[in-house]
């Protein structure tokens, strides 16, 4: 479920993303599989902080700009844009926002996910630096644009997407150099990097070496969703963070996204959203904070 900008905690700004899962209904399920309880991106403000004796679930982080402040166990340090964090909450722990902060995240339960949490933080400890950290970030960006379109998938799907999590975290600094799917690692950045331009299946499955055919089943496999489906989706995204957060123009969002005139980008986007951009900012402009139970 889709948490509404009405509904975010204090210090989180409207452009934010996130969901909110129910747990498995059945003991069995939660013993034998995991499942993602929370997951989001969040733009904040020094509003935005967290401090709990207990949470129940495993937390991961990623910090895509601003700096985000951590205190956990021993550890107190800043996690800068680039960082990866993570938590076992069933301890104590506090973070805060500074200005500007921009982080993904997903918080995780079920299973023996907290036994290999802690296994990991035994060797780790709660900051990760490392060439990992941009694999990270695009597994995370993909959960979150998979939930915006589908919002629901099967409990054996979302425990393999937990178990990415801990492939991850626990894979050296070299992982994937001959895979096929950190190759579709590579290409979700430099999808997210060059959503200005004009990103074909045709250019996409050339930079891998693929048939189209391939490739295209190749993509849906790794992110659930077939590549014009993801593309599309990443510029809806980006249109709808500068539609709020921004000034610009309709034309400038539309240049910005990937379309060559603003009645183009207006049509999509009016298509895809339900709204016009125009209306769109008006509707979304005018949000106040919210100060609801706490979520993550």
């Amino acid at each position: 479920m889709k948490i509404s900008p009405q509904g975010l905690e204090k210090g989180v700004l409207p452009q934010s993303q996130n969901f909110f899962f129910a747990a498995p209904a059945s003991s069995r399920q939660r013993k034998l599989f995991y499942y993602i309880s929370w997951c989001g991106r969040f733009f904040c403000t020094e509003q935005y902080c967290q401090k709990r004796k207990y949470y129940p679930f495993c937390l991961m982080i990623y910090v895509q700009s601003g700096k985000f402040h951590i205190e956990y166990r021993d550890y107190v340090f800043d996690a800068q844009a680039g960082d990866v964090v993570v938590l076992d909450c069933t301890e104590p722990h506090y973070y805060s926002a500074y200005n500007g902060l921009e982080f993904l995240y997903i918080c995780f339960d079920g299973s023996n996910a907290h036994d290999l949490t802690q296994h990991y933080l035994s060797k780790e400890g709660p900051l990760l630096q490392s060439q990992r950290n941009q694999l990270i970030k695009n597994f995370l960006f993909n959960t979150i644009n998979f939930y915006e379109i589908k919002q629901h998938e099967n409990i054996m799907d979302t425990s393999m997407r937990v178990y990415k999590c801990f492939h991850l975290l626990f894979s050296h600094d070299d992982i994937g150099i001959a895979d096929e799917n950190n190759d579709i690692e590579k290409i979700l950045s430099f999808i997210h990097a060059h959503i200005s331009e004009k990103l074909s299946i045709e250019k996409l499955a050339q930079m891998m070496h693929f048939s189209v055919s391939y490739f295209s089943h190749l993509f849906k496999k790794e992110t659930g969703l077939p590549p014009t489906e993801y593309i599309l989706n990443v510029r809806m995204n980006q249109a709808k963070i500068m539609l709020i957060s921004t000034d610009k123009t309709i034309e400038e969002i539309a240049v910005e996204t990937g379309y060559a005139s603003a009645s183009s980008f207006a049509n999509v986007f009016t298509n895809r959203i339900g709204c016009s951009p125009k209306w769109f900012r008006k509707l979304k402009g005018g949000l106040h904070y919210a100060n609801p139970t706490s979520q993550i």
